[in-house]
């Protein structure tokens, strides 16, 4: 069987949509694939994962990623396609306001960055990135429910880029959404709270998530060929 791994902070694990959020929507539909398949050889199979923890930062993932991988594999099943999904850097844009200085500086991200792509590269080939959505500077700087620090659409938008050198670095696939969700016209209501999308908002991540990893590739490498 095929493992499919969602890694990233809040936004993954679902805050704040009644559904689960976008990833565990793509779950949903991973999972009847699943069973349209009917679990014959050779078709469709594939067990998805979210390993979203709230307030996780590329930092955060570094220690648990092998563990949380590896607890989830039959090492047994030479066989078996794994899969990563990343979603994760907006906690890592925050600015800290009574410190007067970044979380991270721009290299030390790219630096996290490029150490978890070497790490995930020991566990599986197939590794992907998801960009960062817009967050609402009028709500968020400082952030109300931790005024100590602040969300800047600005650093969002450089991190995000940041991502996607990194991936171009590697050869990997990136799916950039910073400027996809500025245009548009309402895209502040697509967020509950500045930076964490509604239910509108994980639908809109789903459909544009799902459009850019659910393809014949994606079917292939999930099939037990």
């Amino acid at each position: 069987m095929s493992k499919l791994f969602f890694i990233g902070d809040s936004i993954t694990t679902g805050a704040w949509d009644e559904k689960g959020g976008w990833a565990n929507r793509l779950i949903g539909q991973v999972m009847e694939m699943t069973m349209q398949a009917g679990f014959k050889e050779g078709a469709f199979y594939c067990m998805p994962y979210n390993l979203g923890v709230s307030g996780d930062t590329v930092v955060d993932i570094l220690p648990r990623l092998a563990d949380e991988i590896q607890c989830r594999i039959a090492p047994e099943d030479t066989h078996e396609t794994i899969q990563i999904v990343y979603a994760i850097g907006v906690n890592d844009s925050v600015y800290m306001v009574e410190e007067d200085r970044p979380r991270f500086t721009d290299e030390e991200f790219r630096q996290n960055l490029q150490h978890l792509v070497k790490l995930s590269q020991q566990l599986t080939k197939h590794i992907c990135f998801i960009g960062l959505p817009p967050v609402n500077d009028d709500l968020l700087n400082p952030i109300p429910w931790a005024p100590e620090k602040a969300y800047i659409a600005e650093r969002v938008n450089r991190f995000e880029n940041i991502i996607g050198q990194v991936c171009s670095e590697n050869n990997l696939s990136f799916l950039p959404l910073f400027e996809t969700w500025l245009q548009l016209p309402d895209w502040k209501d697509y967020l509950i709270d500045g930076v964490h999308p509604n239910s509108k908002g994980h639908e809109l991540l789903a459909k544009q998530i799902g459009e850019f990893l659910i393809n014949e590739k994606f079917k292939q490498q999930h099939s037990n060929l």
